[in-house]
């Protein structure tokens, strides 16, 4: 998850110093050809796909980061299975707060598992 971040955070980073480097070069090149004719129609549209593709990366970023934060908060039922006798408990408990041997319900209890139990999160 980290790696996707940095590597979207840079290819970000990119997009904006091509983008103001290009605006750049745009304005000294004018004032040293100040009479030569305007920016080709293939170059603005190239500028405002550039702008829109980073605009996109960065809507897209935000709402992948939100939809991983909703399910990490969504509360689901943890059944606690004991494999030897077949007894069932049922708990409620925030998907981010369960672990491999443990978890923590919604009334902040702490639950360890046991070797000889089973833990089932739908």
């Amino acid at each position: 998850m980290l790696t996707k971040l940095l590597l979207t955070s840079l290819i970000i980073l990119f997009g904006f110093l091509y983008i103001t480097r290009a605006s750049r070069s745009d304005v000294v090149s004018t004032q040293v050809q100040s009479t030569s004719p305007s920016e080709s129609e293939f170059q603005v549209l190239f500028r405002q796909g550039a702008y829109l593709l980073v605009i996109l990366m960065v809507l897209t970023s935000a709402g992948i980061v939100v939809l991983k934060i909703q399910k990490q908060n969504q509360t689901v039922t943890v059944h606690v299975i004991n494999t030897q006798t077949g007894q069932r408990l049922s708990y409620q408990a925030k998907r981010n707060k369960i672990g491999h041997q443990k978890f923590t319900t919604i009334e902040g209890k702490s639950i360890h598992i046991a070797a000889i139990e089973r833990l089932e999160v739908p």
